[in-house]
C-alpha cells in the first residue's frame, strides 16, 4: 500500500517499548490517526522532534494490516511556547483530551483541524468551549463550576478562571446561556 500524506497535530503520545512511541495525530482528511513512530526516542532519530506533543506538520504515513507507522514528517510548528508557560500548557492538554474523545477514527474533521492549530497558536479558551458546546457539556460544566462543585479539582478551577475571565465573543455568548 502507498504512502499516504497528511496534515496533522499530534494528541497524545505514549512510549511503547525501548525506542518507540505510539501516537494519536489529529488529521484534516483522516480524522483521528493511531500510528507508531518506530525509532523515535533514540538520540539521534530524525522522527523525534515530530513525535511530541502538539507538533504540526505534514506526517508521511505507512499503512500495513490496518495499523499506521509515521515515515516521516515536515514539521510546520511545535508550538514550543506552551511549555513555556503552565495556564496555556493545561489549557492546551485539556484541548488535546477533547479533541481525542471527541473525533473518530477515519472522518473527516477540517474544522476541528483548523480550530485545533489556531487554538494551539493563539485562542485555546475558543476551542475547549466551542467543543464543549457541540458534544453538549458546556452548560453542565457550567453549573457545577459556577456553583462550586467539582468535576476533578483542577479542572474546576481552570474552567472557573476561564468562565469568568475571558474576552472571546464565542464564550460570553455561550456563558450568558
Amino acid at each position: 500500500m502507498p504512502a499516504i500524506t497528511t496534515p496533522g497535530i499530534v494528541l497524545r503520545y505514549a512510549n511503547y517499548r525501548d525506542h518507540d512511541r505510539m501516537l494519536t495525530l489529529l488529521s484534516p482528511r483522516l480524522g483521528r490517526v493511531d500510528l507508531l513512530s518506530r525509532g523515535c526516542r533514540r538520540p539521534k532519530s530524525p522522527l523525534m522532534p515530530a513525535s511530541e506533543l502538539f507538533v504540526s506538520g505534514e506526517f508521511v504515513l505507512f499503512e500495513k494490516n490496518e495499523r499506521a507507522v509515521l515515515t516521516s514528517c515536515a514539521l510546520q510548528d511545535t508550538f514550543y511556547p506552551l511549555r513555556l508557560d503552565p495556564y496555556r500548557l493545561t489549557c492546551a492538554s485539556y484541548m488535546a483530551g477533547l479533541c481525542a474523545a471527541a473525533v473518530q477514527q477515519h472522518s473527516q474533521h477540517r474544522c476541528d483541524h483548523a480550530l485545533a492549530n489556531a487554538a494551539l497558536s493563539a485562542n485555546h479558551t475558543d476551542y475547549l468551549f466551542n467543543v464543549a458546546h457541540r458534544i453538549g457539556f458546556l452548560q453542565k460544566i457550567r453549573r457545577i463550576c459556577l456553583s462550586g462543585g467539582t468535576i476533578f479539582p483542577t479542572a474546576a478551577a481552570i474552567v472557573r478562571t476561564i468562565l469568568t475571565h475571558t474576552d472571546s465573543p464565542f464564550l460570553s455568548a455561550a456563558v450568558q446561556r
